[in-house]
């Protein structure tokens, strides 16, 4: 198996879920803007770490290639999926930022269909690739936090 089989970029599902919030708040426009600019910062700022991460350990970052090490430093120490929750905290602020009430209603459904369809497959790859190392890493850190 040369990687978890990802034929996508999965953010790709975190940007589909905000462009149909987004589409419907066109119908149902309201007002909501409270933490907008902390949690951009915040998730994208955990996004950037992540992604340094493995560089440094210099693995792959797309999901479709084959990483070279499992990674538990950095944001790994805290959540299996630091790139995904701070992607998931970005698109939490714009939404608000935004004023997008259908973007936040769609953040949980986005979620499930990143867990569906890029998580579960970069876990079950994760686990045949690094055995036992995968699965006690899985037994400490959350998957988000």
């Amino acid at each position: 198996m040369k990687g978890p089989g990802i034929p996508f970029v999965p953010p790709l599902i975190l940007i589909a879920g905000f462009g149909i919030g987004l589409g419907l708040d066109q119908l149902y426009p309201t007002p909501l803007k409270p933490l907008a600019w902390l949690l951009i910062g915040f998730g994208l700022l955990l996004s950037l770490w992540a992604v340094a991460t493995l560089l440094l350990a210099k693995t792959p970052i797309m999901p479709g290639k084959a990483p070279t090490q499992l990674v538990v430093k950095g944001p790994y120490r805290f959540s299996r999926n630091p790139l995904y929750l701070g992607l998931a905290i970005a698109y939490l602020g714009l939404a608000l930022w935004l004023a997008s009430p259908f973007a936040l209603v769609m953040l949980p459904v986005t979620l499930y269909m990143l867990w569906l369809l890029v998580i579960r497959s970069e876990e079950k790859y994760l686990a045949e690739k690094f055995g036992q190392q995968y699965q006690d890493y899985k037994a400490r850190v959350r998957r988000w936090y």
